[in-house]
């Protein structure tokens, strides 16, 4: 009995640490001279502008998509962020106005209602 309830705390544990670190991402963009790097691990997502922590954000809803605003050399830049259902993909986007300045390229396929 102990044997076994010894095994299913450490299958939870390791199921724990292995989500933790397949939904561990980071991306790093300049905009203009300036540096912004985007972390996000387990429940929080931290924004740096130039190796400085600018914002953090607890349980943001990347599913769904985020924006965050931060000022970066004086301009406003938006920052969307969207992570697919498993949290192995995160796809940021930078925008000043209407000007998209940075993309990283990532593809999220969007969910098909088919019953």
């Amino acid at each position: 009995m102990l044997i076994g309830s010894l095994c299913v705390v450490f299958v939870f544990i390791a199921f724990i640490i292995i989500t933790y670190f397949i939904t561990k991402k980071s991306c790093v963009f300049n905009i203009g001279e300036d540096k912004v790097k985007i972390t996000n691990a387990g429940n929080s997502c931290k924004i740096f502008v130039n190796d400085k922590l600018y914002q953090t954000y607890f349980m943001p809803q990347l599913i769904n998509g985020e924006s965050f605003d931060v000022v970066v050399g004086g301009k406003n830049v938006v920052i969307n962020c969207k992570c697919n259902w498993f949290g192995n993909k995160l796809w940021i986007q930078a925008l000043i106005g209407h000007e998209e300045v940075f993309n990283n390229g990532v593809k999220i396929k969007k969910k098909s209602n088919q019953t």
